[in-house]
C-alpha cells in the first residue's frame, strides 16, 4: 500500500505532493491526539471511580459525615416524606436565618446533578441574610431511590409536582411566600410548573438554563440519549460515568475537578436503582416535557403569575447560548458569560450575585 502511495505521489506535481504530505501529517497528529485523549480519559475515569467508591455509606454532600464541618454551616441534612405515606423521602438542608424578613429561597437542582451543585452559591446567599433550603429530588443525591412505581411514585413530572406540594407543606413554606430557584431539564421544569400553578405562594420564580419551548423541552441531550434505547439502556445506566459524570462535564466549557465528579457519582454507586431511575426520568422528559413546559409558559404569561427571572449560562452545550424569546416570560433575562448548562457549578459567584440582585460582569 505504501509503495502504491509512493508511486502515486511521484506522478503528482510538487504542490500536490506537498498537499498529500500535509494531509498525512495531520492524520498522524490527529491519531496521536486521539490516543492521548483516550488514555487521559481512561486515567481520569479510573481516578474518579476509585475516589467515588470510597465511603459510599453515610455521605452527605462531600462524601463524609463531616458535612457541616466541610461547609462551615451548622445544620446537617434532614429528610421529609412527600407525598405523605408514600415512603418517598426527600433530602433537604435548611440554612440561614429562619426569622428573616426576606422570603426564603427553595433551590431545585437539575438532572443528573443533585443539591451538591449549590454548595458554592448558598454561603453567599446566607451571608446576605437569606434563608436557603436545598433539596434532592427523589431519585437523586441523598433522597431515597425507591424502585419505579413503588409507593405510587413513577418519577413522572406530575409525580414530582404533586410531591412538591407535600414538601412545601412539610417545610412550612406554605405559611409564607417564597422564591423558587429551579435549574435544568427536570428541576427547572418541575419548579416552573409548580410555581405557575401556585402563583399565590411564590414571590419570585428564577429559572436557570431551563427549557422554555417545545423544541428544547422534548429534546434529550446527546450524552443521555442512550438511556432511551430499549436495547442498551439497561447496560448503559450501570456505569455512573455514563449517567452522571460525563453528561455534567460535557454540558459546559470546563472539566470537572476529579473530587467533585466523584461526589456527583457517589449516590449512583450507593444505590443500584439510580440508573433505572435515570432511564424513567429521561423517558418522561422525552414524552411529557414539552407538554409540561407549554402549560407552565401559558400560566406564567397571565397577569397573576409570579415574577419570573431567567438566568442563563451562555456556554450551554445542551440548550444553547440564550433562552428562546417567550412573551411575558423572558422579559427579565440575565446572561452569565463563561458558564455552561450547570451554571452554579461553573461560576457560582456570578450566580449568587444575580440571585441577590447585584451587578456582575
Amino acid at each position: 500500500m505504501f509503495s502504491s502511495l509512493f508511486s502515486f505521489s511521484m506522478l503528482c506535481t510538487r504542490p500536490q505532493r506537498a498537499l498529500l504530505h500535509t494531509c498525512a501529517l495531520r492524520n498522524q497528529i490527529r491519531h496521536k491526539q486521539s490516543q492521548t485523549k483516550f488514555y487521559r480519559l481512561k486515567a481520569i475515569s479510573k481516578a474518579v471511580l476509585t475516589s467515588a467508591e470510597q465511603e459510599t455509606e453515610g455521605f452527605m454532600w462531600k462524601g463524609s459525615k463531616d458535612f457541616d464541618t466541610y461547609l462551615s454551616w451548622e445544620e446537617p441534612g434532614l429528610y421529609c416524606e412527600a407525598p405523605k405515606g408514600s415512603g418517598v423521602q426527600w433530602f433537604f438542608a435548611d440554612f440561614g436565618p429562619k426569622a428573616s424578613s426576606l422570603p426564603p429561597i427553595l433551590l431545585l437542582h437539575g438532572v443528573p446533578a443533585y443539591s451538591y451543585m449549590w454548595r458554592n452559591v448558598v454561603p453567599d446567599l446566607v451571608a446576605a441574610g437569606r434563608r436557603c433550603i436545598v433539596v434532592d429530588l427523589p431519585g437523586f443525591g441523598n433522597s431515597t431511590m425507591t424502585q419505579v412505581g413503588e409507593g405510587g411514585f413513577n418519577y413522572t413530572i406530575e409525580d414530582y409536582v404533586s410531591a412538591m406540594s407535600s414538601l412545601v407543606e412539610s417545610l412550612e413554606l406554605d405559611k409564607t411566600r417564597f422564591e423558587i430557584v429551579a435549574h435544568g431539564l427536570l428541576g427547572g421544569t418541575v419548579g416552573a410548573l409548580w410555581g405557575a400553578r401556585n402563583p399565590g405562594q411564590v414571590s419570585k420564580l428564577i429559572l436557570m438554563n431551563t427549557p422554555l419551548d417545545k423544541k428544547s423541552a422534548g429534546e434529550i441531550p446527546k450524552s443521555l440519549q442512550p438511556l432511551l434505547n430499549p436495547f442498551t439502556a439497561a447496560i448503559f445506566c450501570q456505569n455512573p460515568l455514563n449517567v452522571v459524570g460525563n453528561p455534567i462535564e460535557g454540558a459546559g466549557p470546563y472539566a470537572l475537578d476529579v473530587n467533585d465528579q466523584a461526589v456527583y457519582l457517589k449516590p449512583t454507586l450507593a444505590d443500584g436503582n439510580a440508573g433505572f431511575i435515570a432511564i424513567a426520568v429521561m423517558k418522561e422528559l422525552k414524552k411529557n416535557g414539552a407538554k409540561a413546559v407549554e402549560e407552565a409558559v401559558r400560566l406564567l404569561s397571565k397577569d397573576d403569575a409570579p415574577e419570573v427571572e431567567i438566568l442563563w449560562g451562555a456556554s450551554d452545550n445542551w440548550l444553547g447560548e440564550s433562552p428562546p424569546s417567550v412573551p411575558k416570560v423572558t422579559t427579565n433575562v440575565k446572561i452569565i458569560n463563561g458558564a455552561g448548562h450547570f451554571t452554579p457549578e461553573d461560576w457560582s459567584e456570578k450566580v449568587a450575585k444575580a440571585l441577590l440582585g447585584q451587578q456582575f460582569q
